[in-house]
């Protein structure tokens, strides 16, 4: 395709030569040179993350640019639901290199590469053609997975044999021994199966900090969490979920909006329980945005009606901010997720515990997915439920627009006292008994979230020790 009419000069835009395909030589530089990928449709879920199935299939390829200048290589995805969606792109010289790329909605897709010389410095296209080497495009194979239609690479027998439907899996959390002894066994505890066909006991990955599995299927948390030294925190009497609304926004024609969270710490036994609704629905051109979004955490664009303070305000873009729970540690950094500066502890204070959440879906702006951080913060005079804040340097929650950050303050983040914790104070003998008052230091919160102080009751007299035995000897 040339933008000007002029720049292609034969049929050729990519040809295959050997073990990879190359881009044409000898066109213009206003030219692209574009090589396309029609596929049908994709079978059911295919990629699993953290137990679940989060894709339909993947998209990879493995390519290299030989470039001298600025030459620039486009990788797009079209289909009826979204149109045209620019994936990823390549500018310069780049060594040899695999990309891969998740399919999270169902659909016909037509997958093209897109590839532009250098531009013209100034000199003729013909003198430069001369001058330099012509910039080329390599892309040495295209892998696409779980397709609905077409062959496979290779087969493979089925652990479990085979049904009109095609082949029966391993159960939940299993993994196939070997390909040469297809016998189905169940994951180590704490651990959970990340490929559809697992083979092998490293297919079963352990679970991130803080979390537990007994199916294989997940890891989850009970929002009961231990720590080294012996430190114990419950969470679990914190809210389900919590909403948190973000700044007031103003679009260029002065609409005001803004942002609402729910968050849910730990979920139902991994199962989350946070929901955005949207009363609108349309398409973006990352995403299908349906009715109702649930995960870990999620995001509404919320727009006042106009109307009256009664009227329905618009709830729009619902995505998730995270689906899987991944780590509980008092760690700043976890799986290239990190915690925002602000909201780390200053110098002497006691650590935060940090919850870590990804969401694997990537985005144009966010290839790698999105990731939340809730940070847990110890204040007695915050009460049970606490107060949950976003960043005064980013308070809309985020900084670049694929991580988040929230911090909770609760007196649940306190540590759970010890009975060496405890202060004794005893009460008068009133009637021979007497009152035990245990008194909890400021580190730490009694078993349950009680904040008045324990006591307890004993026996006692008012008769003193030495008197008592003169009585019983005589």
């Amino acid at each position: 395709m040339s933008l000007q009419g002029l720049g292609c000069r034969n049929a050729s835009a990519w040809k295959p030569s050997g073990d990879f395909i190359q881009s044409g030589q000898g066109h213009g530089d206003d030219a692209y040179l574009i090589l396309s990928l029609d596929v049908g449709r994709f079978r059911s879920k295919d990629v699993v993350f953290g137990g679940r199935t989060t894709a339909y299939g993947t998209v990879g390829f493995t390519f290299e640019l030989d470039c001298t200048g600025a030459c620039e290589l486009v990788f797009m995805a079209a289909n009826s639901r979204n149109g045209v969606s620019v994936i990823k792109s390549w500018t310069g010289r780049q060594e040899k290199q695999h990309f891969s790329h998740y399919v999270i909605q169902n659909g016909s897709y037509t997958f093209s590469w897109a590839f532009q010389r250098s531009s013209n410095d100034g000199t003729s296209s013909r003198a430069r053609r001369r001058m330099i080497p012509e910039d080329t495009a390599f892309i040495y194979d295209i892998r696409v997975t779980n397709t609905a239609t077409g062959g496979a690479e290779k087969c493979i027998p089925c652990p479990e044999g085979s049904e009109a439907k095609g082949c029966i899996p391993c159960g939940p959390g299993q993994y196939i021994e070997d390909k040469e002894n297809l016998v189905c066994q169940q994951c180590p505890p704490n651990t959970y199966v990340t490929e559809r066909l697992p083979y092998g006991v490293e297919s079963c990955k352990p679970c991130g900090p803080g979390l537990r599995s007994e199916d294989g299927q997940s890891c989850y948390s009970d929002c009961k969490v231990f720590l080294q030294h012996g430190q114990e925190f419950d969470f679990h009497i914190l809210p389900p979920f919590m909403e948190i609304r973000g700044r007031k926004l103003f679009t260029a024609s002065g609409t005001q909006y803004y942002h609402a969270f729910n968050i849910s710490l730990c979920g139902n036994h991994g199962k989350p329980v946070a929901m955005c609704v949207n009363n609108v629905t349309y398409h973006m051109q990352d995403e299908f945005l349906g009715d109702i979004v649930s995960s870990q955490i999620c995001r509404s664009t919320i727009v006042p009606s106009q109307q009256s303070e009664m009227s329905t305000p618009l709830a729009i873009q619902s995505v998730s901010l995270g689906d899987e729970l991944v780590g509980i540690t008092t760690k700043p950094s976890y799986n290239d997720i990190s915690v925002i500066k602000e909201f780390l502890p200053g110098p002497g204070q006691k650590s935060d515990i940090h919850f870590y959440y990804y969401s694997s879906a990537p985005t144009q702006a966010c290839q790698k997915g999105r990731a939340t951080t809730i940070t847990l913060r110890c204040d007695k005079n915050a009460g049970p439920n606490g107060t949950v804040t976003l960043p005064k340097s980013c308070p809309d929650g985020t900084c670049d627009g694929c991580t988040f950050h929230f911090l909770w303050s609760t007196a649940l983040a306190c540590r759970i006292c010890t009975p060496e914790d405890y202060e004794v104070v005893k009460g008068e003998c009133v009637s021979g008994t007497q009152t035990l008052h245990y008194i909890s230091p400021q580190g730490c919160i009694p078993r349950g979230g009680a904040t008045e102080t324990m006591t307890k009751s004993q026996p006692c007299s008012v008769i003193p020790r030495q008197l008592q035995i003169i009585i019983g000897i005589g």
